[in-house]
């Protein structure tokens, strides 16, 4: 069976059984200024969800709050944060020929440019700006897509076809390009090559090395050997040494060896595809705890971990110890050089950068 979808752009007046799920929610429906929600139709609630945008008035100014209804699960509404609107700028919630959530801004131009969303459904931290849109009024204009997917900047005429357009890889391992800032989210060619090129500023002119696969480090270069624990997508390594097709890395403070088709060679497009099961978690401290220079709790102490603190998870032992590495500043990009260690996995709350707040 076929499904189509119904589009409802509304003000202050939504349909009346949304504004009933809003409300037990815990938001008036009267504080509702603009909002658009698209709808399966026919519903089929087993197979198809809704999801909703809608900006609501608070003492501050205005907030956006995302919905998604999936399956037989009620709506649930979700905060995207202040860094998802600009306050000075009026806006309008449309459903564009895009068929995506848009925030919708008029230029000092005469364009309209839109901001549009992925939704999380049934996850807050999948909610992302995705794209850019510029139109002008005789239907011209651009785009520049968030390919969160594989890496990267694409730039095409608005409408263009998914194969249209100029790609800008970069390099976001380690940064979640779940971006969660309109001001963050690059509106011209340029500033998309810029952006893509900056990312490269932490890898270019070293042996650096991204893990993918689960992968496996060993004590020596043969799988007969003992693994040091299982090392996720997008870990950084430097390669220290090559033997045959191992290569000997340091990843985290800890060194081993990992066979050389689960390691990517940076600006490659093998990088890029290994950034589709990307980026690392992170992980969160609740309560203070040590960071331990081996799986183990007699092992010597590396550092003093503070409730609160942010890490980066890059690999578990068989044991249930987390190699981590210590995010500073709690910014998303990941540093080679970080300070790392070992944490129980017990004690650490893992997440996407978006789940836990971080820029």
């Amino acid at each position: 069976m076929r499904y189509d979808y119904r589009y409802t752009e509304f003000g202050t007046d939504g349909p009346q059984d949304f504004a009933q799920a809003l409300a037990d929610w815990g938001y008036d429906p009267v504080d509702v200024v603009c909002g658009a929600l698209r709808e399966p139709v026919p519903l089929d609630e087993q197979a198809f969800g809704s999801i909703a945008l809608l900006g609501i008035r608070t003492e501050n100014g205005v907030k956006l709050v995302g919905g998604a209804r999936n399956g037989v699960w009620p709506w649930a509404f979700y905060e995207l944060g202040e860094k998802m609107i600009f306050q000075d700028r009026p806006f309008r919630i449309v459903f564009p020929s895009s068929n995506r959530l848009c925030l919708e801004f008029d230029a000092e131009d005469g364009a309209r440019e839109r901001y549009a969303f992925w939704w999380g459904m049934g996850d807050p931290s999948m909610w992302l700006v995705e794209r850019y849109e510029r139109e002008y009024d005789d239907g011209s204009g651009y785009i520049i897509d968030n390919m969160y997917g594989s890496g990267g900047f694409r730039v095409a005429p608005l409408n263009a076809q998914p194969d249209e357009g100029a790609l800008y890889y970069g390099n976001w391992a380690g940064w979640t390009t779940w971006m969660n800032s309109l001001a963050d989210f690059p509106t011209t060619e340029e500033a998309a090559r810029e952006k893509a090129e900056a990312s490269w500023q932490t890898i270019d002119g070293r042996d650096i090395v991204m893990l993918y696969g689960n992968v496996n480090l060993r004590t020596e270069p043969t799988t007969r050997s003992s693994s040091l624990g299982r090392y996720r997508d997008c870990a950084l390594a430097y390669r220290l040494d090559v033997k045959g097709e191992w290569y000997r890395v340091r990843v985290g403070g800890v060194e081993g060896w990992v066979h050389s088709n689960y390691a990517r060679e940076p600006r490659t497009q093998m990088w890029q595809l290994t950034l589709y099961h990307g980026p690392l978690s992170f992980g969160l401290i609740p309560v203070e705890i040590t960071l331990r220079a081996q799986p183990s709790a007699n092992a010597d102490a590396v550092a003093n971990l503070p409730a609160g603190s942010m890490t980066r998870v890059i690999a578990e032992t068989d044991d249930g110890w987390l190699h981590v590495v210590l995010a500073e500043d709690n910014r998303c990009e990941m540093n080679p050089d970080a300070v790392g260690g070992y944490v129980r996995a017990s004690e650490v709350m893992e997440g996407s950068a978006s789940w836990h707040g971080i820029e």
